[in-house]
């Protein structure tokens, strides 16, 4: 007997109002307050279940786990409906607990587990869980792998992994749905489109990885497909995505804004970062490392595009990655509307031709320029950019050891510094008095990428990256390290206090290195960093455990205050 899709759907509506009536059962029964309730054990249902907690409680109730199930998994055997006002936090947990779609526990996703489906008015709050193996590939069009969203959804401390779905196999956020994501990271996932976010409403992301993700189909974006919705990125990182067809990065249809986002090592046909059809904005981010096999390697702008680019660095990016002469470039790609301002865009390539790169740094329409830009490379052949404008722009310098690799240089985000002598450096030019280091309203760009505030030297620098001040060599600037006169690019916290370790052996935060702190250090002499938090701060050349040489780190700094550290919160316990 052959099943029709129209029968596995009305299969599917049957068992989701049947589910429906137990997750909405109490929303007419709002409280005054709202009540805490515990889950005891890891059982899909029952007494002391999540379900069974989540839907006896009362509505704008905050549901806790019990410590005993730090690190376990519940796998769920159908759908987890969220029609009310709820929190489940996992705060905590450690290791957090994790939600799996892998009903029989068989290494494979078997259903979209967490539904929400109540009105926009409702709000869900999820904190410090790991949500892994959705799987839809029919239910609800395949739209949504771990979470469907149609309500306002607030994601904090949140890891969704390996899941999959025709649509959205992370996260899809229907027309209206409001999704709010910080500090979470969405990897491995794998879909037609959308693997990692599929939106249609509003997504909100910020200080968030999305990584790793893989869309298969023509519409793409690997790490975030955007058709109609409205999308704002700030201070995360979209990376090592992978697109059959548009945007490694992200596919824009919509409306997306981002500010201090490094997209970087994404892969696609045409827009390796962005495949942008409607409209972009981009301020203090970098583009970096992307590519394409046709056209495009960091931003294909198409025909209804248009994007205005800020501050930004849009450097060693490549179209026709796969050598076969069917592509162009490696930066830009334009064929709608796109303009650029105080942007470095150089160092991208077009494949190779005897045996050295060649350098194309845009291509198509042309970009129009405004402010200061350096465009392309001295001495280099120009490639196929068309510029027109009102500003200026220069080349960068054939010196390459003038513009650092992408790496951790301080900040949420990694980025590409910028070495004395670089033609960027300084590279922003007052007009009759005036401070250009603006975007295109006008508004001042106070900072860089990483927080560093603009201008450190005479002018703003070029790009998202300001050339700063650092002390002790170790590639981070002073305002951002957290031990300014000694090395540690690490920059390990054990303590969460502003003060590297290295320069902190202030293990009891009194403000001051005593006697009192030998004692402590003694304590767990020989013990590994791992074994709890006094080791772990007290471990401060981070070999990995507590020894001698620690101990002569903190006799060489007895009588002194911890640091000296650039961070403004040092001292400060979090200094987030």
């Amino acid at each position: 007997m052959q099943t029709r899709k129209s029968d596995l759907r009305i299969g599917s509506l049957a068992r989701l109002f049947t589910l429906l009536a137990l997750a909405f059962g109490a929303v007419a029964a709002t409280p005054a307050c709202a009540d805490t309730s515990i889950v005891t054990n890891s059982a899909d249902s029952g007494p002391g279940s999540l379900r069974d907690t989540v839907y006896a409680a009362q509505a704008g109730a905050v549901v806790f786990f019990d410590p005993s199930l730090s690190g376990a998994t519940i796998y769920f055997a159908d759908m987890f409906f969220l029609g009310r006002d709820v929190t489940i936090d996992g705060s905590g947990l450690s290791p957090m607990i994790t939600l799996s779609g892998d009903t029989d526990n068989d290494g494979a996703g078997n259903l979209t587990h967490i539904m929400t489906l109540g009105p926009a008015s409702v709000t869900v709050t999820l904190k410090n869980l790991i949500i892994a193996k959705g799987h839809n590939r029919g239910d609800f069009f395949g739209a949504g792998g771990a979470i469907y969203n149609s309500e306002r959804l607030v994601l904090t401390g949140v890891t969704i992994s390996d899941s999959d779905a025709q649509f959205g196999a992370g996260i899809y956020n229907a027309a209206d749905g409001t999704l709010i994501l910080e500090n979470c990271t969405l990897s491995g996932n794998s879909g037609l489109s959308g693997a990692g976010i599929q939106n249609r409403g509003v997504a909100s992301i910020t200080n968030s990885v999305i990584s790793g993700n893989t869309a298969t189909g023509i519409n793409g974006g690997g790490g975030i497909y955007n058709p109609s919705g409205t999308v704002t990125v700030t201070n995360s990182t979209i990376s090592g995505n992978t697109a059959g067809g548009f945007g490694g990065g992200i596919n824009n249809s919509g409306t997306l804004t981002m500010v201090g986002t490094t997209l970087s090592g994404n892969a696609a046909s045409s827009g390796g970062a962005i495949f942008n059809s409607l409209s972009l904005t981009a301020t203090n981010s970098t583009i970096a490392n992307n590519a394409v096999t046709t056209d495009g390697g960091g931003i294909y702008n198409a025909p209804n595009g248009v994007a205005n680019v800020y501050s930004t660095s849009i450097v060693y990016n490549a179209a026709d990655s796969d050598g076969d002469f069917n592509g162009t470039a490696g930066g830009v790609n334009n064929v709608g509307l796109f303009s650029v301002r105080n942007t470095l865009m150089a160092v991208n390539t077009v494949g190779v031709a005897g045996g050295f790169p060649v350098y194309d740094d845009c291509g198509g329409t042309p970009v129009v320029y405004s402010g200061f830009n350096v465009i392309g490379m001295s001495g280099m052949i120009f490639g196929s950019c068309v510029l027109s404008g009102t500003g200026t722009f220069r080349q960068l310098d054939a010196d390459l050891s003038l513009l650092g690799p992408l790496q951790n240089n301080g900040g949420p985000t990694e980025t590409v510094a910028l070495r004395p002598g670089s033609t960027a450096v300084d590279g922003v030019y007052p007009v009759s008095g005036v401070n250009q280091c603006t975007d295109g309203a006008g508004a001042l760009i106070a900072a860089d990428q990483r927080g560093v505030l603009r201008p450190k030297g005479v002018r703003c620098d070029v790009g998202a990256y300001e050339l700063a001040p650092d002390t002790d060599g170790d590639g981070l600037a002073d305002e951002l390290d957290n031990c300014t006169l000694v090395a540690n690019p690490t920059q390990r916290d054990a303590d969460s206090d502003g003060y590297g370790n290295l320069c902190d052996a202030d293990l009891n935060n009194s403000a001051l290195v005593t006697t009192a702190d030998f004692g402590i250090l003694r304590s767990v002499l020989n013990q590994g960093a791992g074994s709890s938090a006094t080791a772990a701060a007290a471990d401060l050349n981070g070999s990995g455990t507590v020894t001698t040489a620690d101990f002569a780190i903190l006799r060489a700094r007895l009588n002194t205050a911890p640091g000296p550290s650039g961070r403004a919160c040092a001292g400060t316990i979090p200094c987030p």
